[in-house]
């Protein structure tokens, strides 16, 4: 007879398989199929990088593409430790180069054109000349003329779906290469921020089962060893082409967090999956490191309207992002949240005008998206403001050019 096998994993550690369990575990191994992505697929695909363009041609470019005489749109994509130029046409119909092939000469590439504002699929090289991803370009149409196009969004052009059964539920899950080409590239969170395109894969499963990815649930975020379904944690593995997802009862390390505000909810990213921390009080949670994802604060007025701010994702702190370790079997305080502080800076240009900016800080340092919602309704007025000298008086009025 075989055995169901509990394996005791710390807070980032590999992932550690056994033999395959007995099917009555709710456990084992699961296939894929890789499916072409709609463009109407997100949450299952949200745009995994967005990086901006330049008119000038870089130097990395040795010849453009032949018959381009219109004007045109650069963007060195950063895609390991070398750029991808990706050129737009803005001629009409709006056309799209993609230098895979990394030789800097585009004379001989052919355009694609778009499906709607989507291009692609095109595969990118992968590292050491491994295959590599295969993603979709969408130029991002928006603001005034002169900034037209000026920003580029890239994500995956599929991704691998199937169904898993654990404890009795059959549940569906998918799975989105990470920006090597590979499924399995687990998610850490000592990973540094910025532009690059992390090289995780992208999980998810539908927890309620209601037929759909929710994002806003938790049940799309990072590939990590350990995911929690229900009251469970299972120790996750994909095959690299994501043929197939292996689920394996686990049992992690636990800590606790303690928040102090009931006003505060916070959603995270950890190497056990996402996780939602909301109100005041302690609660059990994997041993290991978290970053925040989202912090939201919401508070109710006299008339019972509940209003809130959030942070904007990447603008945490002074842009490190948000990081705490649970240690096992320790006790974690997390400060977030009220009391809430307005910081107001100011800087002068280089032609005698002012800019002043206002930032909305947490008790942890977390920086807040200057736009509340009233019942998650974002205002429809922008907010005003004075500026007064030392005595008082009026300098200057107006609102905010947010809203």
């Amino acid at each position: 007879m075989r055995n169901c096998h509990t394996w005791i994993l710390g807070g980032v550690a590999a992932i550690v398989m056994g033999a395959a369990a007995a099917p009555g575990c709710g456990q084992g191994e699961f296939a894929l199929k890789y499916i072409d992505a709609p463009d109407d697929a997100y949450p299952v695909l949200p745009f995994g990088l967005y990086w901006g363009g330049t008119d000038e041609r870089p130097d990395e470019v040795k010849a453009d593409p032949k018959g381009l005489t219109g004007p045109r749109r650069y963007f060195p994509l950063p895609w390991g430790d070398r750029h991808v130029m990706v050129i737009l046409d803005l001629t009409k119909p709006v056309k799209l180069y993609v230098d895979a092939a990394g030789t800097g000469d585009l004379s001989a590439v052919a355009p694609l054109t778009a499906s709607g504002l989507t291009f692609g699929p095109v595969t990118l090289p992968g590292p050491d000349g491994k295959p590599g991803a295969t993603v979709r370009f969408h130029p991002l149409e928006y603001g005034p003329a002169s900034r037209l196009f000026n920003n580029m969004a890239i994500r995956s052009a599929g991704y691998a779906a199937g169904e898993v059964t654990l404890a009795g539920l059959t549940y569906r899950v998918a799975v989105v290469q990470g920006w090597t080409g590979r499924y399995d590239e687990v998610y850490a969170v000592s990973a540094p921020p910025g532009n690059t395109p992390r090289r995780h894969a992208t999980f998810a499963i539908d927890l309620d089962r209601d037929g759909k990815f929710d994002l806003a649930r938790g049940e799309v975020h990072p590939l990590t060893p350990i995911v929690q379904v229900g009251d469970a944690y299972y120790a996750v593995r994909v095959a690299p082409d994501g043929s197939s997802v292996r689920l394996e009862k686990a049992k992690p390390q636990m800590g606790e967090v303690e928040t102090g505000s009931s006003e505060v909810q916070l959603t995270l990213d950890s190497d056990t999956g996402r996780h939602r921390l909301e109100g005041a009080g302690r609660r059990s949670m994997p041993a290991g490191r978290y970053e925040t994802v989202e912090i939201m604060c919401s508070r109710r007025d006299a008339s019972g309207s509940r209003w809130q701010v959030t942070t904007r994702q990447g603008g945490l702190g002074s842009g490190q992002g948000f990081h705490f370790q649970v240690e096992p079997g320790k006790v974690t305080p997390v400060a977030a949240g009220p009391p809430l502080a307005l910081k107001v800076e100011a800087q002068a240009g280089p032609t005698g005008e002012v800019e002043i900016t206002a930032s909305i800080l947490g008790q942890g340092g977390e920086r807040y998206f200057p736009r509340f919602e009233k019942e998650g309704a974002p205002l429809s007025l922008p907010p005003k403001f004075r500026i007064l000298d030392e005595a008082g008086k009026v300098l200057a009025s107006g609102s905010t050019g947010f809203t």
